[in-house]
């Protein structure tokens, strides 16, 4: 198993879940009762969620969709060869 982490700042975060339609906030959010959308997800495990360990670590923050797909296509590749 390969752990990929999208990482961002919280605020990042914060102004891409408003991006979103209200009644995404939450949508396939299957996390935990205890967080029922993103917004409480970010504002309560935040600090948490950065100390967990990555195999893969990629920054977002200037980065569309596609992009983010497209370098973790490329590490997982690398992360193959050099984990051979």
């Amino acid at each position: 198993m390969i752990t990929i982490k999208l990482e961002a700042p919280p605020k990042i975060l914060y102004d891409r879940i408003g991006k979103k339609k209200k009644r995404e906030w939450g949508g396939e959010w299957l996390f935990s009762v205890d967080y029922p959308d993103k917004y409480e997800f970010v504002r309560k495990l935040y600090k948490e969620f950065k100390k967990l360990p990555s195999d893969i670590k990629i920054d977002t923050i200037r980065l569309k969709p596609e992009e983010v797909f497209k370098i973790a296509v490329k590490k997982l590749e690398m992360h193959k060869i050099f984990c051979s």
